[in-house]
Parts: structure tokens; sequence; C-alpha cells
């Protein structure tokens, strides 16, 4: 389900100041090791993001810049953009700056991630699509405008929280549905604990769009 202001929003970012092709303006990639038993954060303003949990101990981002033909500000905006990537003991952290969405105008970001599937995964992000898979620990979303996508292992999962602005939210377990909340005929609430097997909780809080959790 898509709505005026997402469609604002990414409008803004993404496309308006030419009618040419999108071209290739800049390629970014980053690879990090992961600290034992820390967790995995990533910050984007803006992005078509996919990230993919697998058995790695290493982060690897891939990040491909996108501007129509012709357009010299979007290409000069994307001279600026840099992915930042440290770790600590607590956290591995794939950051793409600059932070302020409207100094992404005009270009497209594709990210794509593979991460641990085992560690905790933290997600703060603008503007965009996210798409998350198979991952087997915790995963905590913030994000501002978009649609959102969450595969996680069932059997880890001990609570489900989400929460939309203006949007859906849903839960999918052993392909059923179950339907957020309706709050004020706009936003969508969610609350769901699972048998009690599992240990951590996957938490989604999304202003614009759409968001939906699957079980494995």
């Amino acid at each position: 389900m898509k709505y005026p202001l997402v469609v604002v929003a990414i409008a803004l970012l993404s496309g308006c100041a030419s009618n040419g092709p999108l071209v290739n303006v800049g390629t970014h990639t980053a690879q990090i090791q992961v600290p034992p038993r820390a967790a995995v954060r990533v910050e984007a303003a803006i992005g078509e993001i996919v990230i993919q949990g697998g058995p790695t101990q290493l982060v690897d981002a891939h990040v491909e810049l996108m501007c129509r033909e012709g357009d010299r500000g979007c290409e000069r905006r994307a001279e600026k953009v840099q992915v930042i990537s440290r770790a600590d003991t607590s956290a591995v952290i794939i950051a793409l700056q600059p932070d302020s969405m409207m100094a992404w105008h005009d270009i497209q970001a594709r990210v794509n991630i593979t991460a641990p599937d085992d560690r905790a995964l933290f997600l703060k992000i603008g503007a965009g699509d996210i798409d998350v898979r198979d991952m087997r620990n915790c995963v905590e979303l913030d994000m501002y405008a978009g649609d959102a996508t969450i595969y996680i292992q069932r059997d880890v999962v001990g609570s489900v929280s989400l929460d939309t602005g203006t949007g859906d939210a849903n839960l999918v377990i052993d392909g059923k549905t179950i339907h957020g909340r309706r709050a004020l005929l706009v936003g969508a609430e969610l609350e769901w604990s699972g048998d009690g097997s599992g240990w951590c909780q996957v938490y989604g809080d999304l202003q614009f769009g759409d968001l939906t959790v699957h079980l494995k």
C-alpha cells in the first residue's frame, strides 16, 4: 500500500530533475570483521537495501549509486557519498553518509549487505525499501518512509512488536497473516508473543509505509 506522503518523500529524493535513463555514478564497498557477540547496525538516509543473513563472520556491503543521465547536480552530490564502517566490542556499524535525506536529492542508492545471521541487527533508515532475509537473531527497525519486509527464523523469536504511523503492519506465520490493529483508520499496531521457546524480539517502527514480518 502506498500513500501520498510516502510518494512525496521519496519523489523529493529520486529522479525528478531529468527524464534520462539511470546511470551508475559511483560504487562503494566495505568489509569488516564482526567481533564475537557484537551486533550489526546499518544506518542510511535512503536506499533500496537488501540485507542477507548467512554463515559468515563478516559484514560485506556493496553500494551502487545511480543518477539520471545528464543530471550534474545529482552527480556532484553522489561524489560526496561515503560508506563508513567501524567496529567495537558491542557492534559493527555500516553507515551511508551524508545522513541528511535532502543531501541525497535525486540519487538512487542500491545497497546489498551480507551479515552474520546469528547476530542482532539494528536498522536506522530514512526513506526507501528494506528487505531483510534469513536472520536468526533479534531485529530492530527504525524507519521513516517506505516499505520493509523482514524474514526471520521462527524458533528464535519470542515476541514481535510492530507500529506504523500510516500504513499496514502484518505478521506472516506458516502462510497465515495476522493483521495489525488500526488506530484512527491510518496506522496499525501489532503485538505477538510466541509459545515461549524463542528468546529474541522483532521490533519495527515505521512512520509511512507497510511493514511485514515473516516467521519461517
